[in-house]
């Protein structure tokens, strides 16, 4: 198993031309970075299984091709924003 520590927005432009980011039971350690909004080209997130903190940025609003969104089994806060009914593709 690995372990990942986010520790800046740089980490995902290594996946920008993603179309599936499986980065599930790895021990991420942070917070979702903001430039995830910048993977247009995803269609799947995985980051279920975690120790991911804080909230769901809203920039993830703009992967609107985002079908499936997998963020149970961490830490984050809240509940999930408005704009995610916005996603038209999203499984619900």
């Amino acid at each position: 198993m690995m372990e990942i520590m986010i520790r800046s927005n740089s980490v995902c432009l290594y996946f920008i031309e993603t179309e599936i980011l499986r980065l599930d039971s790895n021990k991420i350690k942070g917070t979702i970075p903001d430039s995830i909004g910048s993977l247009l080209k995803t269609r799947e997130i995985h980051f279920e299984y975690n120790e991911l903190e804080g909230d769901i940025p809203d920039v993830i609003s703009n992967l609107v091709g985002l079908q499936h969104l997998h963020l149970d089994h961490n830490k984050l806060n809240g509940d999930f924003p408005n704009w995610i009914d916005s996603l038209p593709f999203l499984g619900k």
